[in-house]
Order: C-alpha cells, then sequence, then structure tokens
C-alpha cells in the first residue's frame, strides 16, 4: 500500500507493492496543497490528483545480484544513456547527479530506518557513483570496438569529478542502488523526466502526485479510469515543483 494512504484505505492493485522496501517517505510532491477528498463506491476509489506526465521508456528490471563488471550491469547502463532526459539536463555532471539521485531514490538525504547502515552523506554518495562510473567506463572501453559511435555508450568521468572518484570505493554506490533499485525500472516521460518505478510499469502509464501522498504514483489508464501500478520516484518533482492546485482533477482507481 503506497505510504500515506489515510485510514488503511487502498485502491485495488495489479500488483503488490510489498516486495521492495518502500521509497523513502520524506517527500512531499504534492507541497501545500489541499486535504484528500475520497469517494468509494462499489471497487472504485475516486480522489483528487495531478497527472505529471506519461511513461515514454524504461529499462529492463533491475536485479539483486547485477555485477557491476557484468554484461548485464553494462547492458542496464547502455539502456539509461538511451533514455530520453529534460533540456534542463545538459552537462554530463548533471546526468551522473540524476542518476545518483534516481537508482538510490535520493535515500542518502531521507533513508528510512532499515537504510541508514548503508548511507554515505551527499558528496561521499557522488564520488562513489564518480568511481564507479569509472571502472565502468574502462571496462566498457576494453570490450567495445571504439570506432563504433553510439549515444548510449558510457561516457568518460568528467574532469572535476577525477579526484572524489579516486578516493572512493565504486562499490559503496552500487551495493545502495541495488538495495533500492532490486527489481525496479528506470524510466523516462514525455517531458523527459527521469524516475525509478515498480517492474511492472509499462509505456504509456502515467505518473501521478495525490495531495498527502510522500511519493507519486504510477497508474495505467483504462478506459475511463486508472489501475495502481505502484510507488515510484521521479527527480525533479519530489519536492512540489509539479505541485498546482489549479490541476487538481479526479482520478478513479479500480
Amino acid at each position: 500500500m503506497p505510504p500515506g494512504f489515510p485510514g488503511g484505505i487502498a485502491p485495488i492493485s495489479i500488483a503488490s507493492l510489498a516486495s521492495n522496501p518502500s521509497i523513502s517517505h520524506g517527500f512531499r510532491p504534492c507541497g501545500d496543497t489541499r486535504g484528500m477528498t475520497l469517494k468509494i463506491s462499489k471497487k472504485v476509489l475516486s480522489l483528487e490528483g495531478i497527472l505529471i506526465d506519461t511513461i515514454l521508456a524504461s529499462t529492463e528490471p533491475i536485479r539483486p545480484h547485477t555485477s557491476p563488471h557484468s554484461q548485464a550491469c553494462l547492458g542496464l547502463w547502455h539502456s539509461v544513456l538511451g533514455l530520453n532526459l529534460s533540456p534542463s539536463v545538459e552537462t554530463d555532471v548533471q546526468k551522473l547527479r540524476s542518476y545518483c539521485r534516481v537508482l538510490t531514490a535520493d535515500n542518502f538525504d531521507r533513508a528510512r530506518p532499515s537504510f541508514r547502515a548503508q548511507l554515505m552523506d551527499d558528496a561521499g554518495l557522488f564520488d562513489s557513483l564518480a568511481a564507479f562510473w569509472s571502472e565502468m567506463y574502462n571496462h566498457d572501453q576494453s570490450i567495445l570496438d571504439p570506432s563504433v559511435a553510439s549515444s548510449s555508450r558510457i561516457f568518460p568521468i568528467p574532469k572535476e569529478l577525477e579526484q572524489g572518484a579516486t578516493q572512493a570505493k565504486g562499490k559503496d554506490f552500487w551495493d545502495l542502488a541495488l538495495l533500492v533499485s532490486r527489481n525496479r525500472r528506470l524510466f523516462s516521460t514525455q517531458r523527459g523526466f527521469l524516475g525509478l518505478g515498480p517492474e511492472i510499469l509499462e509505456s504509456g502509464d502515467v505518473v501521478c502526485i495525490i495531495p498527502l501522498l510522500s511519493v507519486p504514483l504510477v497508474l495505467r489508464p483504462v478506459d475511463d479510469h486508472f489501475l495502481l501500478v505502484g510507488e515510484c520516484y521521479v527527480d525533479g518533482i519530489m519536492d512540489s515543483e509539479e505541485a498546482n492546485a489549479a490541476k487538481m482533477r479526479t482520478i478513479e482507481l479500480h
């Protein structure tokens, strides 16, 4: 059940949300918009929310035991680099920071108690990602033909991150990323939001924010209503950036 759902009521779900630890509860995607309005009729739950964007593409699910130097890991990152990102994410450093936030669901900053033993501070975690990225780039270069150009190839670590990368262990980032992201998919939306969501999400699903819920939801449009797919983390909307009371609409969940 999505965290924060009032009164213990949950809509009929097309999958269990209990297979992974819930994404961190410290977010406020709907900001200070008014409280939740619920109407329940038979098997229909009507509530107000904001439909943010439609999912355009996603990676394969991230499996728990994916080695950082395996073909599966490289394939995952080639898929990630092929996802559509917002034009505001321009530089390689910005891309890496976005990947870091999404793969850990920003849990290095607002972790649930079960994650705290894994934590580093913001700078330490990003240095660890830089070390991980440098190792992966070198491995990628060693096995692929450098004459083949591709937008989804692993890019070299930016110069300004090299020093931090030499002082960190890439395994620390990847261990936390697998803890948070296992059996979930990275996805991008039509507007270029990058997110982390349930294994069963599909292209055409919709990201939605609901008052009082601390995480966005992935919904599946079916005729004139929606099915609940699960919770998600979406970079760029977790701190009320897309909250707008004027965009509220009634959403029916079956």
